[in-house]
């Protein structure tokens, strides 16, 4: 068990073969999972890959290869402070990954991740096979006091008893009634934290907040305090012709935890309409 501080805690092993690539000065872990078509996956700013465990096993189930990237800073993956990385760059490592695998994916982004999805899929289209958005952000704020709880909230993973960060986590991620799974509640990288930070803060290209001409599944929480929903809704009513939205009530920008099957079984029928899964 964990000490008094959270971040004392590694978060959990994530699931599939460990794989490292250099990329200049960057160095980038994955962890490959399953055969058949390739999805590649981005967690949420300074968090393990192994918050998508679930959905690896539900995706390899349904005959997908699972690609899940471990952000700079996070794991083995390793990169410099300077100059600090944009997200451009964390796009281009997404890039790195997917050329070391045949080079075409889908890709899956939660949080930070659905950014950095959406602008490799704008910089590399001939990559991108299509893209899920779960809790879409980039482009609405959320309000000022939701925006100071979650600034408090990251920065506080080394200040703050573990007790009192799980009862502001959960009222921040979490529709009314729901809490944060044991998982959640560790593993942030405060060294990812330094190194991802300032692309997370950085206002949304409209080129990356389009997506290229990607076809796109938006996930999102109709309660979801820290990336508004206006987010997916106009981009849905930008592009409707390519984007899809599934909103899903009683959840936040937890979406992802508080429904996990619901989103699985979402995810896994939009994958499959662009390939047919290898027995």
């Amino acid at each position: 068990m964990p000490g008094w501080f959270s971040e004392n805690a590694p978060p959990r092993p994530p699931l599939g073969a460990p794989c490292l690539l250099r990329r200049g000065n960057v160095y980038l872990r994955y962890f490959r999972s399953g055969q058949g078509p390739q999805v590649l996956l981005l967690p949420a700013l300074a968090r393990s890959p192994s918050d998508f465990n679930e959905l690896v096993e539900f995706l390899c189930g349904r005959a997908f290869q699972t690609l899940a990237l471990e952000g700079r800073g996070v794991g083995e993956s390793r990169a410099p402070l300077w100059p600090r990385a944009t997200l451009s760059d964390l796009a281009a490592d997404v890039a790195a990954v997917a050329g070391d695998n045949g080079g075409r994916v889908h890709v899956i982004g939660r949080g930070l991740g659905n950014r950095v999805a959406r602008a490799f899929a704008a910089e590399y289209p001939q990559m991108a096979l299509s893209v899920v958005s779960i809790a879409s952000s980039g482009k609405h704020a959320p309000q000022r006091r939701w925006q100071l709880a979650w600034d408090a909230f990251v920065f506080s993973n080394s200040l703050l008893p573990s007790r009192w960060r799980w009862a502001a986590g959960d009222r921040l991620m979490c529709a009314p009634g729901h809490r944060l799974p044991d998982f959640m509640r560790y593993g942030l990288s405060l060294r990812a934290l330094a190194r991802q930070w300032p692309a997370a803060r950085r206002a949304m290209s409209l080129k990356h907040w389009q997506g290229g001409d990607a076809r796109i599944l938006c996930v999102h929480g109709e309660q979801d305090r820290v990336a508004p929903l206006t987010n997916a809704l106009e981009l849905r009513d930008a592009f409707p012709d390519r984007v899809r939205l599934a909103t899903i009530p009683q959840a936040g920008h937890g979406v992802m935890f508080e429904h996990s099957e619901t989103v699985c079984v979402l995810i896994g029928a939009f994958l499959e309409q662009f390939s047919t899964p290898q027995p």
